[in-house]
C-alpha cells in the first residue's frame, strides 16, 4: 500500500520557508537572499558580455570571426557564405 504525501502547490512553499528559518536561522536567511541576488547578477552580466562578444563576432566583416562564433555556438559553418553564417548565428543566439 502506498500512502502519497497530499501537499498542493503552495504548501510546499510554505514548507520550504519553515524549513530554511530552522536550518538556517532567521537572521541568516536575508545574507542568503542577498549572496543568491549577487549570483543572479553576475550570471546574467555573464550572460550578456558572452552575448556582445558574440554580437561583435556576427557584425565583423572577418570570415575567421565567424568561423570561431559558429564553432562556439555548434553550428556547421561549412557550405555558408558570410551573410548565411551571420543569420544562422543571429538566430542561434
Amino acid at each position: 500500500m502506498s500512502y502519497p504525501l497530499f501537499i498542493a502547490g503552495a504548501e510546499w512553499l510554505w514548507l520550504v520557508v519553515i524549513l530554511g528559518i530552522v536550518i538556517f536561522g532567521a537572521k541568516k536567511i536575508p545574507e542568503l537572499a542577498r549572496a543568491l541576488g549577487k549570483a543572479e547578477g553576475e550570471y546574467h552580466k555573464g550572460r550578456l558580455e558572452g552575448t556582445r562578444e558574440i554580437n561583435e563576432l556576427v557584425n565583423s566583416d572577418d570570415r575567421l570571426k565567424l568561423i570561431k562564433a559558429a564553432e562556439i555556438l555548434g553550428i556547421d559553418y561549412h557550405g555558408l557564405s558570410d551573410e548565411e553564417l551571420r543569420a544562422k548565428i543571429r538566430e542561434h543566439i
